[in-house]
């Protein structure tokens, strides 16, 4: 989120993920919401992280408390196991 003149917040600005996938952004109740899922993939970015949808699509569903983080490490897990089995 960006801030206004005053210091008060202003609305969301969509980061790379939110432009590419705004239907999974907006299932988040709020910008508040959309700010700390667009934190956090920008952080991992920064680590060299390039997430793909299903990357977005399960955090977004840990915010919202449809899975667990160990539900969300084990995709993870799984769809590195399948990009590696496929690349050999």
């Amino acid at each position: 989120m960006t801030s206004d003149s005053d210091g008060s917040a202003a609305t969301w600005r969509p980061c790379l993920y939110g432009q590419r996938w705004p239907e999974l952004f907006g299932q988040l109740p709020d910008d508040r919401a959309r700010h700390v899922v667009s934190q956090t993939l920008a952080d991992s970015r920064l680590e060299g992280k390039i997430h793909n949808r299903e990357d977005v699509a399960d955090l977004i569903d840990f915010v919202l408390g449809r899975i667990t983080a160990e539900d969300r490490i084990e995709r993870g897990m799984q769809r590195f196991r399948a990009r590696r089995a496929a690349s050999a």
